[in-house]
């Protein structure tokens, strides 16, 4: 193909033989199940939470005053790793649509029962007025590979078996 036989079978192989793999396979599962597991934990609802719908506080947790029923009131706990701090004083609830709560009746102790985060999101929305977030599955999807794909690049891994393993 050329002149200087750059393209000859036993130099091809000897220039392949310099080329060197970057990531052991076992690396790129790794990374790729950590990817995965980070995209997936992601919250599937986010919802603003003002400062008056919140009824106390401690070093762990957030007290959500919630209505159910006819007047009937309880508090709500939730752990502070779900929420994110804004600038203006209010909050962010994150949430997986298979987490639940404690309610616990501020009357009676044993009318206290666990709710859904579908049903702490109505609530919570129709008292501040405010629509929660929420991440579909494809919008996660769309990350995961594109996360993925960041992966690869930061390894300086664009083409090849290693970007098809």
């Amino acid at each position: 193909m050329n002149k200087n036989g750059d393209y000859l079978l036993k130099n091809l192989e000897e220039k392949f033989k310099q080329n060197e793999v970057v990531l052991s396979e076992n690396e790129i599962i790794e990374g790729y199940e950590k990817i995965k597991r980070d995209v997936f934990a992601l919250p599937d609802v986010e919802i603003v939470i003002e400062p008056w719908q919140i009824s106390q506080k401690d070093e762990d947790f957030i007290y959500l005053t919630f209505d159910y029923g006819i007047k009937n009131q309880g508090e709500v706990r939730i752990h502070k790793y779900q929420f994110l701090t804004q600038d203006n004083g209010n909050y962010k609830l994150q949430m997986k649509h298979s987490d639940f709560f404690l309610l616990v009746d501020s009357e009676h102790q044993s009318k206290s029962r666990f709710i859904k985060s579908s049903v702490l999101v109505e609530q919570l929305t129709s008292d501040n007025l405010r629509p929660a977030t929420k991440f579909y599955s494809a919008r996660k999807e769309f990350i995961f590979a594109l996360d993925t794909l960041n992966f690869l690049a930061q390894k300086d891994i664009h083409t090849g078996e290693q970007v098809e393993k």
